[in-house]
This record gives C-alpha cells, structure tokens and sequence, in this order.
C-alpha cells in the first residue's frame, strides 16, 4: 500500500513538473541554444520525471476535472487555501474536504496500479 507521505511527495514533484511546462523560461528547467542556419533560439525544457509524467496521465483518466482543478492551484499554482477557495468559489473548508478526497482518490489509484503490476 502507498501512503499518503508519498502521495503528496509524487504530487508535489508533479507540481515542479508543471510548472517548468508552463513557464520553460525557468533557469533549471531549459537548455537553450541558437540555430545557425534559422538565426532564431530554441528553448527545450530539460526537467524531466517519470513518476510526474505518469502521474498526469492517471490524473485525466482517472480523476473528474474538478479534483484536477484543485490539486493544480495546491501544487502547481501553489495558492493558500484561502486564495484557491475563492478561485473555485467555496470554503476554505469545503475545498480542503475536496483535496483530502483527491489525494485518497490518487493514493488508492496508485495501490491498486502498484499491486497490479
């Protein structure tokens, strides 16, 4: 069984990883380099991780949007739970309920898969 420990690492691993996708001009997360020929510059995002990547795609099949929705602004955007309750226009309460939920949700999803293979 996985526990929640890990749950919230391999989230908080795929927040960092979402975060070098949105915005590939971070300094740890490209490699740049110019194209002699084209004259322009391109910018590859160099972080990778596989526990994230796989993570992402549990995430859209498994996961209704409105958990996504919400683990995003904990992990990725990183908002308090004040700012995120507003976002989502509920309670800090009712949203804290809703990722406690999302968490369990992936933490079971992860022992099943885990146990499966």
């Amino acid at each position: 069984m996985v526990d929640r420990d890990t749950v919230k690492y391999i989230l908080s691993e795929w927040g960092r990883w979402q975060r070098t996708a949105r915005n590939p001009s971070l300094t740890y997360s490209v490699s740049q380099f110019d194209t002699p020929l084209q004259k322009k510059r391109n910018v590859k995002p160099i972080y990778k991780n596989e526990n994230a990547e796989k993570l992402d795609m549990l995430m859209l099949r498994y996961l209704p949007k409105a958990y996504i929705a919400i683990l995003e602004l904990t992990y990725v955007d990183k908002e308090i739970n004040a700012v995120a309750a507003s976002t989502l226009k509920c309670s800090e309460k009712t949203f804290t309920i809703k990722r406690n939920e999302a968490i369990s949700m992936l933490q079971g999803i992860y022992t099943v898969i885990r146990d499966y293979e």
